[in-house]
């Protein structure tokens, strides 16, 4: 078995994760309002799609299932682990998505596991 990386890399990849989960899905974000405009009819239809066919409404579930199971389990090992902010994944995943709020909660976890 290989070694961990070390502590310095491990933060390095989870900031860069961080970044990535939150320019990838914003990047879709941004495209699909440049491409329909920002009104209140185009962010009903942006959410309307969410659930307009059968693998739509699976992953919506699937993502909604994911997250609701990430906040109780990140909530748990912040109190276990003494991760302070950890409640910044909350609206990081109700704004930005799963991408953004696990590696950043990771992120959070790394950098509280050094103040020990």
């Amino acid at each position: 078995m290989s070694p961990l990386p070390s502590r310095p890399v491990r933060i390095a990849i989870l900031l860069l994760l961080t970044i990535i989960g939150f320019v990838a899905p914003n990047s879709f974000v941004y495209k699909y309002f440049k491409e329909n405009g920002l009104s209140v009819e185009s962010t009903r239809a942006y959410f309307a799609h969410w659930v307009d066919s059968i693998p739509a409404q699976q992953l919506t579930a699937d993502l909604g299932i994911t997250t609701g199971t990430f906040w109780l389990w990140s909530r748990w090992d912040a109190r276990q682990r003494g991760v302070r902010g950890w409640w910044t994944v909350v609206p990081a995943t109700s704004t930005v998505g799963i991408c953004f709020a696990v590696p950043l909660y990771l992120l959070l976890r790394e950098v509280a596991a050094g103040k020990d």
